[in-house]
């Protein structure tokens, strides 16, 4: 949204690969920079999926599982990596708190822009996988 990365230049070759649906939708609530981040977010979001789908040599883990539980996250890494578990692993881990603020955004978003990307994010925004 900062224009840092420069695709608002190519937001129509970014957005020509959306479905028809989300290239709608951004036309018709105004073509925002913030409209085109979420939509092409979704989409990036959608190949990634995709190409992982239900691969087993990968490990999805999200921010949200690592937050609300440290030590069972870093089990399943191990788990999934086959290296055994250390005690002393786990007590670091307990004795660590992450705080969940993957939802700071919305304290910077006017309640229109709130609800504008409420409408636009894809489910796997907001739910664990």
């Amino acid at each position: 949204e900062s224009g840092r990365f420069g695709t608002w230049d190519y937001r129509y070759w970014w957005s020509a690969e959306w479905t028809e649906e989300a290239r709608a939708h951004w036309k018709t609530s105004g073509e925002t920079v913030l409209g085109f981040a979420a939509h092409n977010r979704n989409r990036l979001v959608d190949m990634i999926d995709h190409a992982v789908g239900d691969d087993p040599c990968v490990l999805s883990l999200s921010y949200e599982t690592l937050a609300s539980d440290p030590v069972a996250s870093m089990h399943s890494i191990l788990d999934f990596a086959e290296v055994e578990s250390r005690t002393d692993l786990a007590r670091l881990a307990a004795s660590r708190r992450v705080a969940n603020t993957n939802d700071r955004w919305r304290s910077k978003r006017t309640a229109q822009e709130a609800d504008l990307l409420d409408e636009i994010l894809s489910p796997s925004a907001t739910e664990e996988h």
